[in-house]
């Protein structure tokens, strides 16, 4: 703690107790049934109800007087105060809790983080260590979104923290004139001088609890604004209208409620861009600190916008090629900050590409925002269905497209004001649950003058990518037979059904041949209409993996031999639709160690209680089904850089551009931990304060990475050399007939 804080705080308790007349301010109805009862500046709210009343704030113990004085002048008993509340843990409005506690016998409720602080006197406060007062009885420890009533009176405690790790923001609606208005005491949004928001080993969630009170604030409905100091709101200068009598009672101020905020905003994110900027890496010019400071400030800005997208996406749940809302959706952002949007590129009327700037380095972000079928889910801790959809986004390209968005909104912000040259490409990407989008914008060439392209994956862990995915071939084998009658004339048809029936045979005797990386697995799209009609026609779909190219497409030359064997067999004919040939990950190192930096300089997502509470409940029925039994929720820590790369067993169309392009990536945990991949359990955490905490750190390291990558040619360099090295042996082939068109649907 700063000696000028501790001087200053001195001064104010021991002015405090000889209060000069003019610290006294006259008591006054703000609205209905809501008063004022403090001092010149430390505002005490009296609200009063047919049960007794509720107060908000005691001062300092030396105060308590003077607010007793001021109940009792505007015709109430002090006796009749039943609950006491505060808005925040500081001796200026807490100190004459017990005081006050003595002289009403008042309940007293505190949020939790402050329970502790008042109920020891001051024990535990963050920066005012020396600051004491009288330890306070605590009745009842709230929680955010807890409800106070009394009387047919019902405040709603939001925890609003930063200020302190317990600030309370009290929100309520009261009648007047018979009208009702939404009435905001705000806690403080205030970063005091020698609040430390970087490295505080005492608070080391102040930033993010400084954002989360912003986030609630913005979102709260505000028609009468109050807050703890009356200089907030411009008290004195309102009250002094109220004694002229205005037709309009000037405390109803929605405008000035939102401009303060707007405005505290404003200076916690200049704060804490100060901050950060004094602690840059040695690696980064000062110059590109200060951008990147404001990239990370703008993005915090913006966070609500985004979750709104994230949350409208998450909602459309639409599946791959039919993306239509959520696809105009995320090209609307881009179009409305300024950038071209090319939409239904490559054949794909889902497809879009997004540019700013000019010239090189181009570099390119990935987005996604294809959902998954039999995957509708609430965004709730139980198997739940969402109403009036069966899809749902289990793998959390709600959040992915979003992120991508934001990230080169971020990058947008900055790039006129700080002189940037290149350009950014947002690639709106379609149908990546099938494998459709990139591969066909690939063979587009809509990628071929990247110098780098960026991307990123909603998962159960924070690493930046340094490993390959496995390549995949989709087809589809249709067979096509002769009908007749099962039962009376069997022998006149020819079924289709048996030409699949015999293809998936023999598919399960070849598994037993392959390599163990490999991965075949199918779904009979169509096996026939009943069973008294012998099928002449039915449709299988395959998908063949294989840690290589070159082995998916040696396995898939064999499975289709299988396909026409089985056709001979049963005397049907078979046709052969390749719908997309995917390639595995080639990875780049010096865009790997680029974003693991970018990670560890945002950090991890910042999980509170409430998201562990939830991944906890999501795990239960893993537990049970699966037998998970990791017992932490959520993984909060960033992973090192793998030494040597991974092979990971899935598969993505990223892996088509890294073919092209030095390519580079992470993931964030938006899932509980050891979720299963394609899970209703993704569905909801991707929906909920999980998900976006993820895609809001995924969104930052993104748009760090493209700002290195706009600013130091010899990052470019180096990925480019590092991608020509893996690519020595390596030819880009496909198995993609010549000319042929990306599907219009894929189911």
């Amino acid at each position: 703690m700063t000696c000028i804080a501790i001087q200053s705080l001195a001064l104010v308790v021991a002015a405090i107790g000889q209060l000069p007349p003019d610290n006294t301010f006259p008591a006054h109805r703000v609205i209905g049934n809501v008063y004022y009862v403090g001092s010149k500046n430390l505002a005490t709210y009296l609200i009063t109800t047919p049960e007794g009343h509720i107060l908000i704030n005691s001062g300092f113990e030396e105060t308590v007087p003077l607010i007793g004085a001021a109940i009792e002048s505007l015709g109430f008993k002090v006796r009749d105060v039943k609950i006491l509340l505060e808005s925040h843990a500081h001796s200026d409005h807490v100190a004459g809790h017990a005081r006050a506690q003595q002289m009403t016998g008042a309940k007293v409720y505190v949020m939790r983080g402050d329970d502790e602080v008042i109920a020891s006197g001051g024990e535990g406060q963050y920066l005012y260590t020396d600051s004491r007062w009288t330890p306070c009885r605590v009745d009842r420890v709230l929680k955010d979104g807890d409800e106070v009533t009394l009387g047919g009176v019902t405040l709603v405690a939001r925890r609003t923290p930063g200020h302190t790790r317990g600030c309370t923001t009290w929100t309520w609606r009261v009648a007047d004139g018979g009208k009702y208005y939404d009435v905001v005491v705000i806690g403080s949004p205030n970063v005091n001088p020698g609040y430390r928001l970087v490295d505080n080993d005492d608070y080391p969630e102040i930033a993010d609890d400084f954002a989360r009170c912003f986030e609630i604030l913005k979102e709260l409905p505000c028609d009468i604004f109050l807050g703890a100091h009356g200089e907030y709101y411009g008290m004195a200068a309102k009250h002094e209208r109220i004694a002229k009598k205005p037709e309009k009672n000037p405390f109803i101020d929605p405008d000035g409620y939102r401009k303060y905020v707007e405005q505290k905003e404003r200076a916690f994110r200049k704060t804490l861009a100060d901050q950060k900027r004094a602690k840059a890496p040695d690696g980064d010019t000062s110059a590109t600190a200060e951008t990147k400071d404001e990239v990370l400030s703008y993005l915090d800005l913006i966070q609500s916008d985004l979750v709104s997208a994230n949350q409208e996406i998450w909602g459309f749940a639409e599946l791959g090629l039919q993306e239509y809302r959520s696809a105009a959706r995320l090209a609307g952002m881009l179009e409305k900050a300024g950038f071209s949007v090319k939409e239904g590129v490559s054949g794909m009327r889902t497809a879009f590409v997004a540019e700013i700037g000019s010239g090189k380095p181009v570099i390119g972000i990935l987005a996604e925002y294809d959902a998954l079928p039999e995957l509708s889910q609430e965004s709730v801790g139980v198997r739940r269905l969402a109403e009036g959809r069966s899809t749902g986004h289990g793998c959390g390209h709600c959040a992915l497209g979003t992120a991508a968005v934001g990230a080169a909104l971020a990058v947008k912000h900055v790039y006129d004001e700080r002189k940037l040259k290149g350009t950014i490409r947002v690639y709106g990407t379609p149908a990546e649950e099938t494998l459709i989008g990139k591969v066909y914008m690939t063979l587009d060439g809509q990628f071929s003058d990247l110098d780098a392209c960026l991307h990123w994956h909603p998962g159960t862990r924070n690493r930046a990518y340094f490993g390959s995915s496995k390549a995949m071939v989709s087809a589809k084998f249709t067979f096509t037979g002769l009908p007749a009658h099962a039962s009376v004339s069997p022998d006149k048809g020819r079924s289709a059904l048996d030409g699949v029936e015999l293809m998936n045979v023999g598919s399960n005797y070849m598994r037993e041949h392959i390599k163990e990386t490999s991965r075949i697995h199918h779904v009979i799209t169509n096996g026939g209409a009943q069973p008294n009609v012998v099928p002449a026609t039915a449709q299988v779909w395959y998908y063949v993996r294989a840690n290589s190219h070159q082995d998916a497409a040696e396995h898939f030359d064999w499975l289709t031999q299988i396909a026409e064997g089985a056709a001979k067999m049963s005397r049907t004919k078979v046709e052969v639709r390749i719908d997309t040939d995917c390639h595995e990950i080639i990875p780049n190192l010096p865009l790997s160690k680029l974003i693991h930096d970018n990670f560890k300089r945002v950090g991890p997502p910042a999980f509170d209680q409430a998201d562990r509470d939830l991944a906890r409940e999501l795990q239960t029925a893993l537990r049970a089904d699966v037998g998970l039994k990791n017992s932490k929720p959520l993984e909060d820590a960033i992973e090192e850089l793998a030494a040597s790369p991974d092979q990971d067993p899935g598969s993505t169309d990223v892996g088509d551009i890294s073919w092209h392009v030095p390519t580079g990536g992470l993931s964030t945990a938006c899932f509980a931990a050891e979720s299963p991949g394609h899970s209703w359990q993704n569905v909801a955490a991707i929906g909920s304060p999980i998900g976006h905490k993820g895609m809001m750190v995924a969104a930052k390291v993104l748009a760090l990475s493209a700002i290195d990558l706009l600013e130091n040619a010899k990052l470019i360099e180096e990925a480019k050399a590092d991608f020509q090295k893996r690519m020595k042996d390596r030819k880009y082939s496909t198995l993609i007939p010549d000319e042929q068109k990306a599907p219009d649907a894929i189911r």
